[in-house]
C-alpha cells in the first residue's frame, strides 16, 4: 500500500465532522444563551444600559410575568382537581382547601410546596419544611 492510500484510509469520514458540528453548534447555542441570560440580569441590574437591549429586555419581562401568572393558574386548578398534601403534617386535604383539616394551617399552592426548602430535624434527622414548629416524623418540638 502506498503512503497515500494510507493517508486517505486513516483520513476520517464525514460522520466524524458532521457529528463534531452538531456537538458545537449545540455548545454555541448553550453559551449564547448564557451570554444573553447575563446580559440581560445585568441590565435589569442597572449595570448596563443600552437601547438595543430596552426591547428585548422588556419582552421578556413580560415573558416571565405570563409564565407567573400561569403558573399561578396551574397551581389554582390542580388544588382544586387533586387537593394538597400539607407540608407540615402529611395530611391531605380535600380539592380547594385553603388550610390543612390535620394542623389548620394554610396550605401552600404545589408551586410552592416545590420550592419549600427542607431542613433535617434536629432529633430524627429526615427532612422537614424549613421553619416547621414539631418534625412530622419524631413529633419533636423544633
Amino acid at each position: 500500500m502506498s503512503d497515500e492510500e494510507e493517508k486517505e484510509k486513516k483520513k476520517p469520514g464525514p460522520g466524524k465532522y458532521k457529528k463534531a458540528i452538531k456537538v458545537n453548534a449545540r455548545k454555541l447555542d448553550d453559551a449564547y444563551k448564557a451570554l444573553g441570560a447575563r446580559a440581560y440580569r445585568l441590565y435589569r441590574d442597572g449595570k448596563i444600559t443600552h437601547p438595543d437591549l430596552a426591547e428585548v429586555a422588556s419582552e421578556i419581562d413580560g415573558l416571565l410575568e405570563a409564565v407567573e401568572a400561569d403558573k399561578t393558574a396551574l397551581d389554582e386548578v390542580m388544588a382544586e382537581r387533586k387537593g394538597t398534601k400539607c407540608p407540615y403534617c402529611d395530611v391531605k386535604s380535600a380539592p380547594g382547601s385553603k388550610f390543612c383539616p390535620g394542623c389548620g394551617r394554610e396550605l401552600p399552592l404545589p408551586s410552592e410546596l416545590r420550592e419549600t426548602e427542607k431542613v433535617p430535624c434536629p432529633n430524627c434527622a429526615k427532612p422537614i419544611p424549613a421553619g416547621t414548629a414539631y418534625c412530622m416524623h419524631c413529633g419533636k418540638k423544633l
